[in-house]
């Protein structure tokens, strides 16, 4: 019976182990899910972040060609903001110096360049003459002296009237611009203008106090009526090589004639055209570069009209773009939702 008295014995470290096996169980299984949630978090971790490595990569494709679409536009835009007009030189020359004006079609018409006829204001110019240059491809203007005294004042804006009521009977063109004489210009403005609006004169031709400073502006009182720098030619290559750096740069009109500030038609020697036509060399050399163009008022205007037609045209091509553009917007948004 000795055996009994270690019964309490064994039953005691028997408890003990089951005790201690159900703790270790209970670590086991412990560590077990421990394990297994540190597991899970793992795969959850990587799926989450290959979820955002996705979604990363689908934004930058978005946008990426959202942006592509954009590039597309501005540059859309910027040819149709880039549509300017070039430089451009008026040639004109006075009807008056018949000798000038055979010396000077010649050569103009060897370089391909035509120009602008001005006409003495006198109330009564041949229709005769007036086809025969307009027939040649010039152009004609009007030009003259204002004067300050009331009765020359009057006598001029009667002459001005009838040959501009005249020039609407002939089969040519009608005038589009005027020649102020010399100083004429700063009290001519206010006498001449509104009578050139009525009569739909497009430029306004004045001298202006420093040849080496191009000056242009439009008059919006008075229907966009350009006013424009004339310089004489009479000036020699310097002066005009310098203005027409100045065209170039700021893309606007000059005139070169034969006309001088104190007095009209000072080119009338053998050596003047042969300096005329160094400069008219010059200007067709510009031309072929695409610098600039040269011709007659009416040719500038018409190449005012060509570039404000091309203008309008990219424009309507850049709001049609646009909205494709904005369609093309929604796609790539719809898509990536």
């Amino acid at each position: 019976m000795a055996y009994c008295r270690y019964l309490p014995v064994a039953f005691h470290i028997g408890a003990n182990m089951r005790r201690n096996i159900g703790k270790n169980l209970a670590v086991f299984f412990l560590l077990l899910l421990c394990f297994f949630l540190v597991l899970t978090g793992y795969f959850i971790d990587r799926k989450e972040q290959k979820e955002l490595v996705l979604l990363q990569e689908k934004y930058e494709r978005q946008d990426k060609e959202l942006g592509e679409l954009q590039e597309q536009l501005s540059q859309k835009r910027r040819s149709w903001h880039d549509i300017k007009p070039k430089g451009f030189v008026i040639l004109a020359f006075s009807e008056e110096n018949q000798h000038l004006m055979d010396s000077i079609k010649p050569e103009m018409e060897k370089r391909g360049l035509t120009g602008t006829v001005v006409i003495k204001n006198k109330g009564n110019v041949a229709k005769e003459e007036i086809e025969k240059w307009t027939h040649a491809g010039w152009d004609i203007a009007l030009g003259g002296e204002i004067g300050r005294e009331k009765e020359q004042r009057e006598q001029f804006l009667t002459d001005f009237k009838k040959f501009s009521e005249e020039c609407k009977t002939y089969n040519t063109q009608t005038p589009q611009g005027f020649f102020f004489n010399g100083g004429e210009a700063s009290h001519g403005k206010r006498l001449l203008y509104p009578i050139m609006k009525e009569y739909s004169y497009s430029m306004a031709v004045m001298f202006a106090q420093n040849e080496k400073q191009l000056n242009y502006s439009v008059n919006q009182e008075y229907g966009e009526l350009k006013e424009c720098q004339n310089i004489s030619l009479r000036g020699g290559y310097d002066v005009v090589h310098n203005i027409l750096e100045q065209v170039k740069t700021q893309g606007v009109p000059v005139v070169f004639s034969d006309f001088g500030k104190d007095n009209q038609m000072e080119i009338s020697q053998e050596a003047s055209i042969e300096g005329l036509t160094e400069i008219l060399d010059f200007i067709q050399e510009e031309q072929k570069t695409g610098e600039l163009k040269a011709g007659s008022i009416q040719q500038y205007l018409d190449y005012l009209s060509e570039i404000e037609e091309e203008k309008q045209k990219a424009k309507k091509e850049y709001e049609i773009f646009e909205q494709e553009i904005k369609e093309k917007r929604k796609e790539i948004q719809n898509t990536y939702e």
